[in-house]
């Protein structure tokens, strides 16, 4: 009488490296999700660092920024872009070129941050002779 071992073991064989296969394409995702998570964290804090530095040298200023433009293109690295907008008691003006727009926007239009999980957003308020001024600086990474 003749077994069926080497099918069976064929089967058990055939069904372990299917679930090894299943377990490791699992593990490299959440790899990969932890990995762009904390490069969105990094640009995050880069962001804010970034604000923070301008005002500490008092490089924020409504009236220039080109400056601010200047001083953020030369800080990060050639794989990053950004955009920034300036928000004052009246409304949310979109910087482009170092010039603020002459549109005001309840809502800055510029980059809708939800739609892209790679867009990340820092906010930074300073007074200036009691009047609040605040910028939001949107990095992502070009690649």
């Amino acid at each position: 009488m003749k077994t069926k071992k080497g099918y069976a073991y064929f089967v058990e064989l055939a069904l372990a490296v299917i679930i090894v296969f299943i377990v490791l394409s699992g593990f490299l995702e959440s790899e990969q999700t932890t990995f762009n998570y904390k490069q969105n964290q990094n640009l995050r804090w880069q962001g804010f660092y970034l604000l923070d530095n301008l005002n500490h040298f008092e490089i924020i200023n409504s009236s220039n920024f080109t400056k601010v433009e200047t001083y953020i293109y030369s800080s990060i690295n050639e794989f990053t872009d950004f955009k920034i907008e300036y928000y004052n008691e009246s409304g949310c003006y979109p910087i482009n070129n170092g010039i603020i727009s002459s549109l005001n926007f309840t809502k800055c239009p510029t980059i809708n941050a939800t739609t892209n999980s790679d867009i990340v957003s820092s906010f930074y308020t300073h007074t200036l002779q009691n009047n609040s001024e605040s910028i939001r600086i949107y990095l992502w990474r070009k690649i």
